[in-house]
């Protein structure tokens, strides 16, 4: 059975989520690509990905919430949620947060980072099913 873009969205948050570090990597494509509005450098390859990934989730560092996640095209979604950055078991900053996940053959293929689900759609081409990194 195939598996919509939101469905896999919100199975690579739950994996993140729960530290479950291996089947997170099944759901990433080896040439997978993320950006960030926040950083000038992209990560590429699920290898590369995989340690930023490993890093964030280290002692429960960065804790991510989806609100929402939506279809924008056969291969694409959009999610909106929150950031948390923990330092010592506290809170030390929270941000709002939006997504874009383009999939490929049920594995992410491409991610960005926006800070409002405004800002992601704006990125989306729906002529083209796909967006630009930023």
């Amino acid at each position: 059975m195939t598996s919509s873009p939101s469905q896999l969205a919100r199975r690579i948050n739950t994996a993140f989520m729960e530290g479950r570090i291996e089947d997170l990597a099944a759901l990433i494509h080896e040439k997978a690509e993320v950006a960030s509005y926040l950083a000038p450098d992209r990560l590429s390859g699920r290898d590369a990905l995989m340690d930023a990934l490993r890093h964030a989730r280290r002692d429960g560092v960065y804790e991510t919430t989806l609100y929402r996640v939506r279809e924008l095209g056969p291969t694409v979604a959009v999610g909106t949620g929150s950031v948390r950055h923990r330092k010592d078991n506290h809170v030390i900053a929270q941000t709002q947060a939006a997504w874009l996940w383009k999939f490929e053959d049920e594995q992410l293929l491409r991610s960005a980072y926006y800070p409002s689900e405004g800002h992601a759609c704006s990125a989306y081409d729906p002529n083209a099913d796909d967006f630009e990194l930023p």
